[in-house]
């Protein structure tokens, strides 16, 4: 008997109702790789796993990078504290590393030294083109 497996959407990205966004891999399952909450993406990083230690960085999915709706990346670290980046910057300073030997999808590699500590402050901020500071974002169904 077959298996069923869902046939992934046009887009590799999926965002569900919750902000939850989800990356199609190749095998037809999908990864979690963080939140989105108004304007910020929220995802949580482990130095000890996720610093690539050549190039002293992080790495992001390049799909979520140019194609979620948001302006900040904060990173929640195992010890509570949060680091931040705007998309911006990332754009800029990020640098392309594949590894298609591990399965790894396109990513961008932004180096520590761009990351800044985040302020409580950054939270209640309101962007000036979104008086409420949320975006709107295309839903999915998942399955």
């Amino acid at each position: 008997m077959n298996e069923f497996k869902p046939t992934p959407p046009s887009s590799q990205l999926i965002i569900d109702e919750h902000g939850n966004v989800f990356f199609w891999v190749a095998d037809g399952k999908k990864r979690f790789l963080g939140t989105l909450r108004g304007r910020d993406f929220h995802c949580q990083r482990d130095p000890a796993r996720h610093v690539h230690r050549k190039t002293n960085s992080y790495g992001f999915n390049h799909e979520l990078i140019k194609g979620c709706p948001f302006e900040r990346l904060i990173i929640h670290l195992p010890d509570g504290t949060r680091i931040w980046i705007t998309r911006q910057e990332i754009l800029k300073c990020g640098i392309f590393l594949q590894f298609k030997a591990q399965g790894f999808e396109r990513q961008l590699f932004v180096k520590l030294k761009y990351f800044r500590p985040y302020d409580e402050s950054l939270a209640s901020q309101v962007y000036p083109d979104s008086p409420s500071g949320v975006v709107s974002k295309t839903v999915h169904e998942t399955a």
